[in-house]
């Protein structure tokens, strides 16, 4: 998960949001805040979920595992699958404008993303 970014306010107005890879900061230039965004997101499938099935079909068919033995592994993918996945994004906010930053994404928009 990203680290969790200190917000201080300068006399002048200046937000400055600093995290250990981040550093953002709004000029008072109008309103404007900063704070971070914690979420939960879930795992989708997807393309390694298609790749494990292959594989695992592959091993059935060679007798490389036993159908009790693939159970217990597709158990354990639907397991994982369905853990809750800590999510954090520094946002920075003028005049309605939000700017979402998490490692090297960073998304501009006037929508409230990950509510």
């Amino acid at each position: 998960m990203q680290p969790h970014a200190k917000v201080t306010t300068d006399d002048d107005g200046t937000i400055h949001a600093i995290s250990d890879i981040h550093s953002l900061t709004i000029l008072p230039d109008g309103q404007s805040k900063a704070f971070n965004r914690n979420f939960l997101t879930k795992k989708v499938g997807g393309g390694k979920l298609h790749a494990r099935l292959n594989n695992l079909a592959a091993r059935i068919q060679q007798d490389k595992i036993t159908l009790p033995e693939a159970w217990a592994e597709i158990e354990g993918w639907v397991e994982e699958l369905n853990e809750p996945r800590h999510k954090r994004w520094l946002v920075g906010e003028l005049d309605g404008v939000r700017c979402y930053i998490n490692g090297n994404n960073i998304i501009m928009t006037k929508q409230d993303l990950y509510q």
